[in-house]
């Protein structure tokens, strides 16, 4: 997305220079301009059609030097240093053919044509440079802004567990914790820390989406889970009671085959302490 932004930013930014160029009425400017940043691959090749039947105005860079022999100077009125009356200022020449629009008419200094062109060349294009700068660096804070936002961490990490890289998974949720504290990717973080062998820490965020309110039937026995795997059994058995008292295990049959683990494992540990 961020590079067909530019690409469409680049392309606008030409519309206008070009359009402006050809002297295009102000209403046409405006819209082939903004057309073409919207919808660029439909709008462009439109525009370069469209600009096939408005030639370019000759500007004073294609204004030909030309030196009539007979406006020569003759050798006395060389060493005096004075004008021929025929000599004309070149700017007035051409302002007097009205090769120059008006708003681009500007004294010619026949000393320096270069610098000359230079400023006109910036006049046209400043307009075009900066409407370019303006929404790259609009379009640059709002990508990076999106880019770090809660759901594009939650998005990759999403895409990582898939991927089952794992590393990145955890990742990309503690990330998005940073910005939102969110049960239920509390609960999607404590899984993955789980599946990693991070059992404590597992622990801790099982407990947490609990805290805040994750509805998930399933969250008692993870947490009962992680107990027993930390070898607290008399806390375990506690959860998994808890867990068979609720959702689907009060069904009969049970849908869920982690029910009748709950249940034997509750078997065990309530029976290795009546022995005890």
């Amino acid at each position: 997305m961020p590079l067909l932004f530019a690409c469409a930013v680049l392309a606008s930014a030409w519309v206008l220079y070009d359009a402006r160029r050809r002297r295009f009425p102000l209403y046409a400017i405006a819209a082939w301009t903004l057309g073409t940043l919207i919808y660029a691959p439909i709008v462009l090749p439109l525009y370069l059609i469209a600009r096939t039947f408005k030639p370019s105005p000759l500007t004073t860079e294609a204004v030909p030097k030309t030196t009539a022999p007979e406006e020569a100077h003759t050798t006395d009125e060389r060493e005096t240093g004075a004008a021929d009356p025929e000599e004309t200022d070149a700017s007035g020449v051409v302002a007097a053919r009205g090769e120059i629009p008006d708003d681009e008419r500007e004294t010619l200094d026949s000393r320096q044509p270069n610098a000359i062109r230079a400023r006109l060349r910036l006049k046209r294009f400043a307009p075009s440079l900066v409407y370019a700068l303006a929404l790259l660096c609009a379009g640059a804070i709002y990508f990076y802004r999106d880019y770090h936002s809660f759901d594009a961490h939650l998005a990759r990490a999403t895409k990582a567990r898939l991927l089952k890289r794992r590393a990145a998974t955890i990742r990309e949720y503690r990330a998005a914790l940073r910005l939102a504290d969110d049960a239920h990717t509390r609960k999607l973080l404590g899984v993955q820390l789980a599946e990693d062998g991070q059992t404590e820490a597992a622990l801790a965020e099982f407990r947490a989406a609990e805290r805040g309110g994750e509805p998930d039937d399933l969250l008692s026995y993870r947490i009962a889970f992680a107990l027993d795997t930390l070898g607290r059994a008399g806390e375990a058995a506690g959860e998994y009671q808890k867990f068979l008292q609720g959702g689907s295990c009060a069904q009969r049959p049970s849908p869920d085959a982690r029910c009748a683990q709950a249940a034997s494992r509750l078997g065990q540990t309530q029976g290795g302490a009546v022995a005890r």
